[in-house]
């Protein structure tokens, strides 16, 4: 009985696992407030007077600091049967420009179906994102995803979610921010590919999906993108990563303040993104890695085109 109830203990530790992470980070973003770098725009409506931005939507650049933990618990019920359940923390501390300090919190929980080749997981998810210590926004929602194992170098999986956006009208008590609420929808498949003996991976995403926001200055909009990513081991301790993107967005509704009477004028955006680092794991559980990112979002309204550039390094502990 003693034997069998130690086994029974063994394979019952087995069943749930758990997994967890802490990680700071010190960098520097060039557009903490993702703005326009014009501080003067036209404005169409008014006959093209010219208005002066307030600094608080002109483009300001920062050091920061990053902290962000979180983790996963994941039970196995029977072979074809599991359970999920994670959150994550992420904390940004500007050094001056405290006004956009932000918390994001972020929970999800799920089921997954199938063993082996085939695997289902549907899920639900839930969000709070903080601006300077008041609460911005609130997020909800539920996806799924299908994930098909080819063979032991490719996989194929197709996703869908839907969330809502809402934002909170007592963050500023000047502005109905909650006009800008939105329910997003979207829709994709992805490709992994293993090589070099698993030292490397490639990765593709294709995905398009909707927003619908009627209250919105500029409607609801479709939206389409693409990413690319990679990864290889150039040594026992070191990996080299890198990704690209692109977003390509038109929204239905002609924006009131940058149209004239004789010319409406639709808002389409194309927003692109590169990132390139370095993962140098000094022990199995520590790691170490600096990286940049590029943002440039080109728009047809000159307020909401802007470009960003985020220099970091980060360091990480896992827990498994």
């Amino acid at each position: 009985d003693n034997y069998l109830a130690a086994i029974e203990k063994q394979e019952s530790a087995k069943k749930t696992k758990g997994t967890g992470y802490i990680e700071a980070s010190v960098g520097h973003d060039s557009n903490v407030n993702y703005a326009t770098s014009q501080s003067q725009i036209g404005v169409p409506a008014l006959g093209n007077l010219i208005f002066t931005l307030n600094p608080t939507g002109v483009k300001a650049p920062d050091d920061y600091l990053g902290l962000a933990f979180g983790g996963e618990v994941n039970h196995q019920v029977n072979p074809t049967l599991g359970l999920y359940a994670g959150a994550d923390v992420h904390n940004r501390t500007n050094s001056t420009q405290d006004r956009f300090d932000s918390t994001s919190f972020d929970a999800r929980a799920g089921v997954a179906l199938g063993e082996g080749a085939n695997v289902v997981r549907l899920g639900v998810l839930a969000g709070k994102f903080e601006l300077d210590g008041k609460n911005n926004r609130d997020t909800d929602g539920v996806n799924a995803e299908w994930r098909h194992l080819i063979n032991p170098s490719n996989q194929v999986s197709a996703f869908g979610q839907y969330a809502r956006f809402r934002f909170d009208p007592g963050f500023d008590p000047t502005t109905n921010m909650s006009v800008n609420n939105f329910d997003q929808s979207t829709y994709g498949g992805n490709w992994l590919h293993i090589f070099n003996d698993g030292k490397g991976l490639l990765s593709a995403s294709l995905f398009t999906g909707d927003e619908r926001a009627p209250e919105r200055a500029d409607g609801g909009k479709r939206f389409d993108g693409l990413r690319l990513g990679g990864q290889v081991q150039l040594n026992e301790k070191t990996e080299l990563f890198a990704g690209l993107g692109a977003q390509f967005s038109k929204y239905q509704l002609a924006n009131a303040a940058f149209s004239s009477p004789t010319e409406p004028l639709t808002r389409d955006d194309k927003q692109y993104d590169a990132n390139l680092g370095i993962n140098w794991h000094y022990d199995k559980l520590w790691t170490v890695r600096p990286q940049i990112s590029y943002l440039r979002n080109n728009s047809n309204i000159v307020i909401y085109q802007f470009d960003r550039t985020d220099i970091s390094i980060t360091i990480r502990r896992d827990f498994k």
